[in-house]
């Protein structure tokens, strides 16, 4: 299930690389790639779909910045009067909100539907997780 809300979201960052240069579509693309290769779950011992989503659920709060601050700019500038400038900007807007709900989706979802992604969600595990990284320890899954 979670393979084809990656695919809708490979289709909207596809329709909102229309009006910029966007990050989500290799991300998506990349992550329904990895998402069922079997080596990489063996060698990560389960945990590469939980990186996955990490990586996702970092990327929604990225887009809710951008959207504030593109908003709160492009709105400002005067000569967005053209027909062509004004789509691009609903194109940006709606499919960058669309971005958003399909990753809230994605992480939810895999929370859900997912046991090693289950296990690894609870706020003690992903405390460890990010204290894991900052202090760049190995934990013999790298």
């Amino acid at each position: 299930m979670i393979n084809y809300i990656i695919l809708f979201g490979i289709v909207i960052s596809l329709i909102n690389s229309l009006a910029r240069a966007d990050y989500s579509l290799p991300i998506f693309i990349f992550s329904y790639i990895m998402w069922e290769y079997e080596k990489v779950q063996q060698l990560y011992y389960g945990q590469f779909r939980l990186r996955i989503i990490y990586m996702i659920f970092f990327s929604f709060f990225v887009d809710g910045i951008y959207l504030i601050i593109w908003v709160t700019i492009y709105s400002h500038i005067e000569y967005v009067k053209d027909g062509l400038d004004q789509f691009f900007k609903l194109d940006v807007t709606y499919t960058t909100i669309a971005l958003m709900i399909t990753k809230f989706i994605i992480v939810i979802g895999a929370t859900v539907k997912e046991e090693s992604v289950k296990k690894s969600m609870t706020p003690v595990a992903v405390k460890d997780s990010i204290m894991t990284f900052i202090s760049l320890q190995n934990n013999k899954d790298d």
